[in-house]
């Protein structure tokens, strides 16, 4: 199956794998910030098999804007 990335990047695999296994092949730092995907525009937990030809973007909390680094922290509140 090909994997079409952010990037415009092409990535084969001969076999199905996690979101999670791909963003690993793809840099061990981008597979340890990465907290979901986007297969065809749709938003997916990591554990999701990629098992056709797809578009690929590797989610993190890392925002990038106006050429300088920020890391986004998030918090969650529950509501009683």
């Amino acid at each position: 199956m090909k994997i079409t990335l952010k990037d415009g990047s092409v990535k084969e695999y001969a076999e199905s794998m996690t979101v999670n296994d791909i963003a690993f092949d793809i840099s061990g730092g981008l597979g340890r910030a990465a907290c979901a995907g986007e297969i065809d525009g749709e938003v997916v937990d990591l554990r999701t098999t990629v098992d056709k030809d797809c578009k690929l973007n590797i989610l993190t909390f890392i925002l990038t804007y106006q050429g300088r680094v920020y890391f986004v922290i998030t918090t969650f509140m529950p509501c009683f």
